[in-house]
């Protein structure tokens, strides 16, 4: 990807509304309270950004990654649906709404999601590698074939849930039994 002659940045100014980005680099900018509605970001990848509290409303996020950012607050749900795909490593994403979204295969690897809200998304394939869920809440999602076997902190109803081959550790899958209030030896 090119790089970016926003590297570095520390807006003056925090709207970037109505902009089209295509394979750009991000690194290292303070994009936190900005407002980036109906913003296209094609093919870009953000790396030690800060987005906390970023307003993305109807912004189309395709092919677009994010390492070691911080996404604290954003509201995904509110993005365009059309061709959404992301990725997240080694980011915190923590007070997120991921609320129906199409989050097929997405990957999140080595990132907090702490008290975020994956209400009605799908996540068939989704990976959870490495990632904190503390808090975190599904309910009427499509788990399918998702990879929670190195996740932590996570609990969600299996009966509110579709989960047809999903994946969890021994130690994991515990944690479904936690509401019976019994003990395990």
């Amino acid at each position: 990807m090119d790089q970016n002659p926003f590297n570095n940045l520390q807006p003056s100014t925090t709207e970037y509304t109505d902009q089209s980005y295509e394979e750009i680099t991000f690194s290292n900018c303070d994009f936190s309270n900005s407002d980036f509605t109906d913003t296209l970001f094609e093919n870009c990848e953000f790396v030690g950004c800060n987005l906390s509290n970023v307003t993305i409303a109807n912004s189309k996020f395709q092919q677009v990654t994010f390492s070691q950012c911080k996404l604290v607050g954003l509201d995904f749900s509110s993005l365009s649906k059309i061709l959404l795909s992301v990725g997240f490593v080694d980011s915190n994403l923590s007070f997120c709404n991921f609320s129906d979204l199409m989050l097929k295969d997405t990957k999140f690897i080595g990132c907090q999601l702490n008290t975020c809200d994956f209400m009605g998304s799908n996540l068939q394939g989704a990976l959870f590698e490495n990632s904190s869920l503390t808090d975190s809440q599904f309910e009427n999602c499509d788990l399918s074939e998702a990879d929670f076997r190195t996740a932590s902190g996570f609990y969600f109803d299996p009966w509110k849930n579709k989960m047809d081959k999903a994946m969890f550790s021994a130690h994991g899958a515990l944690n479904f039994l936690s509401p019976l209030n019994i003990i395990i030896e």
